[in-house]
């Protein structure tokens, strides 16, 4: 059988997720090019090596361990459905990484690239509408899957929320965030730009955020979404322009270290993080956030400022 065929029957069979069905044929796409084996009967140890050093060329060891994680599930359906007589890709091992903190961005930097949009929305006409997605991901924490699906009927400007629907969750669950009243601003002039750009009204179920509507070059993906690599591509240019590093999941790190980092002593509300990120662990939510130094500071500084003093009988002691 051919590899290819049994990433796609499992990725048609097991996963519901448009984007991560197509992550699933990329990175079997990588095997068959690394390992130079098309069919199941020739992965053996030596095309396995081989898929892992070239690799390991290209890509970090935390990425390389993320592949290895999905081709063993598309093998692990083959055993399964009687294709595979066992799996082969469990001879390979996760190669140790260190824990890394969570990528944020600093809030003064992320002030100095909304400035900028806007500015570049006074000179050339289209910073207005990467400044509604760099002030959606900031204000909301979403995925960037979350906001290219997300639709004119999603908001309710009234009750000043936003329905994160369950075709853009990692966990295929639906749930509601508040709209911040900076970010109620900002979507209400996308629409109006929007639908003067188009020249016409958006229709409740329309998708909100249409960069294929406004710019010649970006195109609509096979479900009429705006893709979210454009979002990931755009924020490339950005980072490369101001020498900032920005990403869309940059900013759902920051919305829940800025969330868990009071700037007095109020103790954070994780449980409530995890309620506004759609965690359904606790654990997870705990992966996001960065404490920062200054609250770091704040704790450190309860302890006793040592020094001397005199006690009752005029003998200079050391206290806390």
């Amino acid at each position: 059988m051919m590899f290819s065929d049994l990433a796609q029957e499992y990725a048609g069979m097991r996963l519901v997720n448009s984007y991560t069905q197509q992550q699933v044929l990329t990175i079997a796409k990588l095997f068959v090019k690394r390992s130079a084996v098309l069919r199941t009967s020739e992965i053996n140890r030596l095309a396995l090596m081989r898929f892992k050093n070239e690799s390991l060329k290209e890509i970090q060891p935390v990425t390389y361990n993320g592949y290895l994680k999905y081709l063993r599930l598309i093998a692990s359906y083959g055993v399964e459905v009687g294709y595979l007589t066992s799996n082969p890709f469990e001879e390979l091992k996760l190669i140790p990484v260190g824990t890394i903190p969570p990528k944020t961005i600093e809030l003064e930097d992320i002030g100095v690239l909304d400035y900028a949009l806007m500015l570049e929305e006074e000179l050339y006409q289209t910073g207005w509408f990467w400044a509604a997605v760099l002030r959606c991901l900031y204000y909301t924490g979403m995925r960037r899957r979350q906001l290219v699906n997300l639709r004119l009927d999603d908001l309710d400007f009234n009750r000043e929320t936003i329905r994160l629907s369950y075709q853009g969750s990692k966990t295929r669950r639906e749930w509601t965030v508040p709209m911040h009243s900076g970010l109620k601003e900002t979507l209400q002039l996308l629409i109006r730009k929007t639908e003067l750009r188009r020249g016409k009204k958006l229709l409740r179920r329309d998708y909100l955020f249409r960069a294929f509507d406004l710019f010649p070059r970006f195109k609509k993906d096979p479900q009429g979404r705006m893709p979210p690599e454009a979002i990931t591509n755009y924020f490339k240019r950005l980072s490369k322009k101001f020498d900032i590093r920005v990403g869309a999941h940059r900013f759902r790190h920051t919305f829940a270290t800025a969330l868990c980092n009071p700037e007095d002593d109020t103790p954070p509300d994780v449980f409530a993080v995890q309620q506004l990120l759609g965690h359904t662990d606790l654990k997870t939510t705990r992966i996001y956030v960065q404490p920062r130094v200054n609250h770091l500071g704040r704790v450190v500084n309860r302890l006793g400022k040592l020094g001397r003093k005199e006690d009752r009988s005029g003998k200079k002691i050391w206290i806390a």
